[in-house]
């Protein structure tokens, strides 16, 4: 059986600087079938994304407005890395920052993908037993208010859509055991298309 599926060949590349720290990148490719196709990447570089976890197993969330989805979202902790810094020193950073909370303990969940156009390197982190240590950073330009969530508030937030960065939130709420995949017969025994 031979691959159906074969990296593009890289025509030629642009680079287009949207901010300090966002650019555009214009790739045209060679498909396999000899089509030309341009395609347009988001290149932001590092960026962060702390599930914080209180001792009183609650979930502490940063609520800012965000551009994009054009309202205010309580959101994970995070953000970019500065230049030269490592990715755990980012997200203690990005934690203090928004909440004014340090951890106990760290476990790192990873690299994740954000989307198929984008080359942002996202990490994920759990940050267990966090405490409120300070105040939360003032930043005129993005406003922060620190909320707490319980378990079922933060599932039900997620299961609507209504969370920057979902597939950290995911991945740390199964490595903590406390969402489950079920067994594939026993869910779908009823499911009809």
């Amino acid at each position: 059986m031979s691959d159906l599926v074969q990296k593009w060949t890289v025509v030629s590349t642009r680079q287009h600087r949207i901010s300090a720290w966002c650019s555009a990148k214009e790739t045209i490719f060679r498909l396999p079938c000899g089509t030309i196709k341009t395609v347009w990447t988001k290149s932001e570089g590092k960026t962060v994304a702390v599930l914080p976890v209180t001792p009183k197993r609650t979930f502490i969330l940063a609520r800012q407005y965000r551009p994009g989805p054009d309202q205010i979202v309580d959101e994970l902790p995070g953000g970019r890395c500065e230049t030269g810094e490592s990715v755990e020193i980012a997200a203690r950073r990005e934690l203090f920052e928004e909440t004014g909370c340090e951890a106990e303990r760290w476990i790192c969940l990873g690299q994740f993908l954000e989307c198929a156009y984008s080359t942002v390197e996202r990490w994920g982190f759990i940050a267990l037993n966090v405490r409120e240590v300070g105040n939360v950073v003032a930043n005129e330009h993005e406003p922060v208010q620190v909320v707490e969530k319980t378990l079922t508030e933060l599932v039900e937030q997620l299961c609507n859509g209504l969370i920057c960065d979902p597939e950290v939130a995911w991945a740390g709420l199964y490595r903590l055991s406390l969402v489950s995949i079920p067994s594939m017969g026993s869910d779908f025994a009823h499911f009809k298309p």
